[in-house]
């Protein structure tokens, strides 16, 4: 069943529930309708590849060293050497392939005109970590005051909830925000690659800034640096929060209900079986022969 057309479907509808793409992508500046077409296709066929392929592991997902573009979606990206109008599986670098490398995952963590870095940092944390952000502690931060030049997008979100804003209480949350967020900031709100970007200000001071897009990734199993979201693509795999994270949204998506006490054994087998050896067809196995899965009980 896992090895079916049908079977391959229903996992990409996991993935979609999984980074959020099932909401879909606006048209925008730059991005439409048959883009953003193309853009679904693309998450379809890596995901049908990784299950299909002789490697079907979860950092496999993250890392495949491929994707697959046409002529249109190629030059989107700005990769050249892509011919023709059909879909076909293309060796990419480290700018592109997998999941957070996806033009529709990128695009739909922006908002209409430009990247929404902290929607970004709030979607890797909440979707692949299962980090919950409860409200703000301080509805209203404090007016910051901004420099007489231009900045960047990460520099205007630092001085509104950045560590030494409003006296620090905005950092208690955005210290897991904004700097992973800030790791997606070489893609545009449309999916494409850039090194500079507007100067936030750039009514004022119209300038193109460089982008930083390092920093450190604050996680349960300590603090790393990241120059980029590759690098969180490649720690997701062996991550203890992600791979839990991963194994607890496969049994919320299978089953509909939220693991509690009586489930936490099977999500724990999935989670193992991720650290073991990453198969996803094996943690898609031990779900459906678990009793949590086979014999659901009634939940108030």
């Amino acid at each position: 069943m896992m090895r079916t057309d049908q079977g391959v479907e229903q996992f990409n509808r996991f993935v979609s529930y999984y980074i959020r793409t099932q909401r879909g992508v606006q048209e925008k500046p730059g991005l439409d309708e048959r883009m953003i077409q193309l853009m679904t296709q693309e998450q379809a066929l890596l995901t049908r590849e990784v299950m299909l392929g002789a490697e079907p592991t979860f950092d496999k997902l993250f890392n495949p060293g491929f994707t697959f573009l046409n002529q249109a979606l190629a030059e989107h990206y700005g990769i050249s050497g892509v011919t023709g109008t059909a879909l076909q599986k293309v060796g990419v670098d480290d700018k592109r392939g997998g999941l957070l490398h996806l033009g529709l995952f990128q695009a739909s963590t922006s908002d209409y005109a430009v990247t929404s870095l902290v929607k970004r940092g709030i979607t890797l944390r909440e979707q692949l970590f299962c980090r919950e952000f409860g409200a703000p502690v301080e509805a209203e931060p404090t007016e910051p005051t901004f420099p007489p030049r231009a900045i960047t997008t990460r520099e205007r979100w630092d001085l509104v909830n950045g560590e030494q804003a409003s006296g620090g209480r905005c950092w208690q949350c955005h210290q897991y925000m904004n700097d992973t967020g800030a790791s997606m900031e070489h893609y545009d709100a449309t999916g494409r690659y850039r090194q500079q970007e507007p100067a936030y200000n750039y009514t004022q001071f119209p300038q193109m800034l460089p982008i930083k897009s390092s920093g450190p990734f604050i996680g349960v199993d300590g603090t790393v640096p990241i120059e980029d979201v590759r690098d969180i693509s490649k720690l997701i795999p062996r991550n203890s929060a992600s791979l839990f994270c991963v194994a607890d949204s496969y049994f919320r998506f299978a089953s509909g209900n939220r693991s509690d006490e009586s489930t936490a054994a099977t999500v724990k087998a999935l989670t193992d079986g991720l650290k073991g050896n990453g198969s996803l067809p094996a943690m898609l196995r031990t779900l459906g022969t678990s009793n949590a899965f086979q014999f659901k009980t009634q939940r108030d």
